[in-house]
């Protein structure tokens, strides 16, 4: 009785072996994308919570005045508005972007009565509630 000759031994070897690498190299580019994906998630969430603040200083009919007081410009067409939590249609300024510690004014189609709730909401579901008094 004969063994496996040294060439088909040496072969099946290297198979194994490149099997194997091929298995771990899978498994773990799988789990470093999904992590990556976590750690990038949690950076914009992060992001968001620091930078993207305001504060409705007052609500005069229409107009709302808001101030930004986080630590980034804010895009005011990616806010919506509400009033008792039903959405409201809004007109911006001709300035869409509201710099870092700058005021302006939002324009409600809808004019809320006093004792509404007025909630303004930011591109990063950041937002502020006004009690119209």
């Amino acid at each position: 009785m004969k063994g496996v000759s040294p060439i088909i031994a040496e072969l099946v070897l290297v198979g194994v072996v490149v099997t194997m690498i091929s298995s771990v190299f899978y498994f773990f580019q799988d789990s470093l994308a999904s992590t990556e994906e976590v750690i990038e998630e949690q950076r914009e969430k992060d992001y968001c919570d620091m930078s993207s603040n305001f504060i409705i200083e007052k609500v005069n009919g229409t107009e709302v005045t808001i101030w930004n007081n986080g630590g980034s410009k804010l895009n005011l067409e990616q806010f919506s508005a509400y009033i008792n939590n039903i959405p409201v249609s809004i007109n911006l300024s001709a300035h869409t972007i509201l710099d870092l510690n700058n005021r302006t004014i939002i324009i409600l189609i809808s004019n809320p009565s006093e004792g509404d709730k007025v909630r303004i909401i930011g591109g990063c579901d950041t937002g502020d509630e006004f009690l119209v008094s």
